[in-house]
């Protein structure tokens, strides 16, 4: 079983300084899961090391790829080019015993307030949730047989409507702008937590591992949630492609995350 982590960030995160930040969230809150690989193309072959990261900041330009031989970890990096409006993003996939729930809430809540994430999520790909994604466009499958996914939100999706609800969804301030954030906090979540006075994070379920053990519950919240929240806004397999969606407006500023905060 693989786990799947992004966070869709408006800064554009193209500055040495961005990287510095990045690397530093990552050695604080999921070292386990630093990379031994790095690279700007495929390839990945240049040696990462934890203690001397000025090379991986020379290389710090899109797309950073990374990896990690020992959980099968793969993390790829995709800063915002300054003429598209389009989100920049940071996803990670690994082997689920890779890291576990209490690190992997930290790490998301700090990096999701670290990065202003306009939308972040948490999940784990089971049978279930690969075909929900694949969808709803949140899942691509690798091969003809579907043996190989890869999950990845698009912002250019993501700008016409919520894909989904996942195991932990982050909801950044253009999406509290627009269900509102009381609404959010009263959502009938396992649990919603206000993590900035622009983002709330909700959680389906207590243990993350119910996405594989116990679906029905996780489906039962997932539409709960839904419901309260408004259907127009998250995808609907039964509506045509063309069905106009309820979405924010986001913004995307030229500034990088140091001058940012």
């Amino acid at each position: 079983m693989r786990t799947a982590l992004q966070i869709l960030s408006p800064l554009p995160l193209t500055h040495r300084d961005d990287g510095r930040v990045i690397l530093d969230l990552w050695k604080r809150y999921l070292p386990e899961l630093l990379p031994d690989r790095y690279g700007n193309s495929e390839p990945v072959d240049q040696s990462f090391d934890p203690h001397n990261v000025e090379p991986v900041l020379d290389a710090w330009k899109w797309p950073l790829l990374t990896s990690n031989s020992t959980w099968s970890m793969e993390s790829n990096i995709w800063m915002r080019k300054r003429s598209q409006c389009i989100h920049s993003t940071w996803i990670l996939s690994f082997d689920s015993e890779a890291a576990n729930q209490s690190d992997l809430l930290k790490f998301l809540k700090a990096a999701s307030t670290t990065l202003e994430a306009d939308l972040a999520c948490l999940t784990l790909l089971t049978p279930t949730e690969l075909d929900l994604g694949l969808a709803s466009r949140a899942v691509l499958a690798l091969d003809k047989r579907r043996t190989k996914f890869s999950f990845f939100i698009s912002s250019k999706d993501l700008q016409n409507r919520v894909p989904d609800l996942f195991w932990v969804t982050v909801f950044g301030e253009p999406y509290v702008e627009m269900f509102g954030r009381e609404r959010l906090l009263s959502a009938p979540a396992y649990e919603t937590q206000l993590l900035t006075s622009g983002i709330v994070m909700l959680q389906l379920s207590e243990v993350l591992t119910d996405v594989e053990n116990d679906p029905s519950k996780v489906n039962a919240t997932r539409s709960r949630i839904k419901t309260h929240l408004g259907q127009d806004a998250f995808f609907q397999s039964n509506l045509p492609p063309q069905y106009k969606y309820r979405a924010p407006r986001f913004t995307f500023p030229d500034e990088s995350l140091s001058a940012a905060n």
